[in-house]
């Protein structure tokens, strides 16, 4: 049997991240600015009912036919980042005989290798903040890294509609 290496894990990252990029691709496409995220947090994204989205805690779940893409947003609403264990989950490794803590090994390993690096910033108080994401250390130093932006209507907005009687 093959052993899984630092390569295929970053095959696996980059294969993730490509579908993560899709996906956000695909939510831009929609209107969501007549949509208030906090009631209604997951619908379809095409008009043919095949690509669906359900928002939760600090991500979204995207999934069409039978491919799922589970990711959280960093930073800003990056994208580039990732959670080991939806990226595991989406790469279907347990299928090939992959063990969760065989990545989480290999993971450890990289970022001793500092290739791939845990998320940290510095707020002005001086604690450092994650948001629980990796990064590879590549994408991390991006000054300009790629970003989801959400337009859509906040519960404030609601009390200003002239269609909601109070």
């Amino acid at each position: 049997m093959h052993r899984f290496t630092k390569q295929d894990l970053l095959l696996a990252i980059n294969q993730y991240q490509a579908a993560v990029l899709q996906a956000t691709d695909w939510l831009q496409q929609k209107d969501f600015s007549n949509i208030v995220l906090a009631l209604e947090r997951s619908g379809f994204i095409d008009s043919e009912y095949n690509i669906k989205y359900t928002f939760h805690g600090y991500g979204c779940l995207v999934t069409i036919g039978n491919v799922s893409v589970d990711f959280d947003f960093g930073f800003g609403g990056r994208i580039d980042g990732f959670d080991l264990w939806f990226m595991y989950d989406f790469n279907k490794l347990e299928d090939i005989g992959i063990s969760y803590s065989e990545i989480t090994e290999i993971a450890s390993e990289l970022i001793q290798d500092e290739t791939i690096i845990k998320s940290h910033i510095l707020l002005e108080d001086g604690t450092a903040y994650s948001d629980g994401l990796y990064y590879l250390a590549e994408d991390w130093k991006n000054s300009n890294p790629p970003q989801f932006k959400l337009v859509c209507k906040q519960i404030e907005d609601l009390t200003d509609d002239p269609d909601i009687s109070a």
